[in-house]
């Protein structure tokens, strides 16, 4: 942990992020408890109202998206941030409310393993939009805090080339033709098609026998995709659109494995089905 540490923070400079950007799911399911007027003991209200007040938290709950009740502006209150009260309090709900627990977080991360994910939860236009607007917002929500050097790295306006791809799915999705439009969104623009593409490639890779070749090589995906299982404030395609880089090179992988695999089999019980150069080379 030493090296990356030492690389990361004095080689790259890389600024460490803030605690509360772990806390997603965490932080969802209180609000959850809180939205379905679960059960929650006088000190754990207590301190959870020091970070939002009942009715912020019962407000700001939304099934797809935990940023609401992650981040908070409002005067004379705390921060979400890591600490062992939040750990000891949220445990300690989590164990008089375990229902609500789950439920809040099979709700904000289905859309990465369920195919049929509806449009509502899409967030395509967000995805590919210029996110100006919400930092400064936010920057003003601050009392203006942010430095002109970290607010000139965004740029003002829309550009063409980032509105091209929510365009694209916006005028394929409201065609609605049968098959074509959800043949489109399954393949572009679901979340959920890496996992099950990892899932069917072990099923090969298994009667291929080479199940954990398969697993090393699909790492990359792996660990990108239990980060976003993990700590992932709202399931949207930008954040899985990083697991389709590694799904060409995974089929090739297969693709070669197979071909290899298929040589070998003819060899040995259908020698009369390769070539004949195949046959002298063998």
């Amino acid at each position: 942990m030493g090296c990356p540490l030492f690389f990361f923070s004095h080689v790259l400079k890389a600024e460490p992020s803030p605690s509360q950007e772990l806390m997603s799911v965490p932080v969802q399911q209180v609000a959850r408890v809180y939205h379905d007027g679960g059960k929650i003991s006088k000190e754990a209200d207590k301190y959870f109202q020091s970070i939002h007040d009942k009715e912020v938290w019962v407000e700001s709950y939304l099934p797809f998206d935990a940023d609401p009740v992650k981040f908070n502006y409002a005067p004379g209150k705390k921060q979400v941030e890591l600490s062992s009260d939040f750990i000891k309090f949220w445990a300690e709900t989590g164990i008089n409310n375990f229902g609500e627990y789950v439920s809040a977080y099979l709700d904000l991360m289905k859309p990465y393993w369920q195919i049929t994910s509806t449009p509502s939860t899409q967030f395509i236009d967000t995805d590919f939009m210029d996110h100006d607007i919400y930092t400064r917002s936010t920057c003003q929500k601050m009392g203006n805090k942010c430095s002109d050097e970290y607010l000139n790295q965004f740029k003002g306006h829309y550009t063409y080339m980032r509105s091209v791809p929510s365009k694209l799915y916006n005028k394929i999705e409201s065609m609605g033709i049968p098959v074509i439009s959800d043949s489109f969104n399954l393949i572009f623009f679901d979340r959920a098609l890496p996992l099950w593409l990892f899932v069917v490639g072990c099923i090969i890779a298994y009667r291929m026998r080479c199940l954990r070749k398969f697993v090393i090589m699909s790492l990359p995906l792996l660990c990108i995709l239990i980060s976003l299982l993990a700590f992932s404030p709202v399931a949207a395609f930008r954040y899985s659109l990083q697991m389709y880089y590694v799904l060409p090179l995974l089929a090739i992988w297969i693709y070669r494995q197979y071909k290899i695999g298929l040589h070998e089999y003819l060899l040995v019980s259908r020698p009369a089905l390769l070539p004949k150069e195949a046959n002298r080379t063998s």
